[in-house]
């Protein structure tokens, strides 16, 4: 298990946040070695923008093909919407980085306040 808060403070939209937090964890489970990947959003039309074969035409767009070259890194990688309610935990971490200065991760212990979140997504 683990989290991350990657800090952009130049970033126009919650649209292009989302896409970006996609991307970030991509990276972070790529980074982390994970061989197979279930990346979960609430926002349903980034989630089909990364399942899809198409080419993103919208400003995400290249945020949307590194998604797509990142997904090769894994055996098996799925994307997959869920509710915003179903992504409580996602939501505590994005909104704990606006009090941060730096990134933060952390590794196999994981965020505490976000694992009472985990547990609520879960039910």
């Amino acid at each position: 298990m683990g989290a991350c808060i990657i800090r952009n403070d130049l970033i126009p939209d919650s649209f292009d946040a989302e896409a970006r937090a996609a991307i970030h964890g991509l990276r972070f489970a790529r980074d982390m070695g994970f061989s197979c990947e279930e990346l979960e959003g609430d926002v349903r039309s980034i989630v089909q923008k990364l399942s899809g074969s198409g080419v993103d035409r919208l400003s995400i767009g290249g945020i949307i093909a590194d998604g797509k070259a990142l997904s090769g890194f894994f055996q098996q990688c799925q994307f997959k919407f869920i509710t915003r309610k179903g992504n409580q935990a996602a939501h505590y971490l994005a909104k704990h980085g606006f009090t941060l200065e730096n990134d933060k991760f952390w590794i196999e212990e994981g965020c505490e306040k976000a694992r009472k979140h985990l547990v609520f997504d879960a039910e």
